[in-house]
């Protein structure tokens, strides 16, 4: 994958937002809800998916995203989710005073980690387990 333009990253971020502030929400001290964090992070995960998969246009194939979305939930967790604190700054004992700011930070993680989030997806599709180990090893 080509570097996402400021446009692609514009509308991205759009899509994800409402699905990363709330899943910020369910994480926040005092407000834990696993279920919604859950969800949120699905949501999230499927949204990329796709987004790498679909080409312009709404023709893709829907089961695609159904074999690929876990490989990036899991992704994301390593790369973001499990240690947000580090990641992003997310208070762990306290509430955030910038959830917006703390979306931003969310989505540029995802967003420098683009390439090999598309080379998940399309290992995964392709039932390609090397190259998915491969790159979760190396974090």
């Amino acid at each position: 994958m080509k570097k996402l333009t400021d446009r692609e990253k514009w509308a991205l971020r759009s899509l994800m937002r409402f699905d990363i502030v709330r899943y910020l929400l369910a994480n926040t001290h005092g407000r834990l809800d696993g279920g919604e964090r859950a969800e949120r992070h699905i949501n999230i995960s499927k949204w990329l998916c796709r987004f790498i998969l679909c080409k312009g246009d709404e023709n893709y194939d829907p089961s695609e995203v159904l074999d690929s979305w876990k490989v990036v939930h899991d992704f994301l967790a390593i790369i973001l989710t499990d240690n947000m604190d580090v990641a992003i700054g997310f208070p762990v004992f306290e509430r955030p005073d910038d959830y917006d700011g703390l979306a931003d930070k969310f989505a540029n993680v995802i967003f420098e980690h683009m390439e090999e989030i598309e080379i998940l997806v399309k290992a995964a599709i392709a039932d390609d387990w090397d190259t998915i180990n491969k790159i979760k090893r190396k974090y």
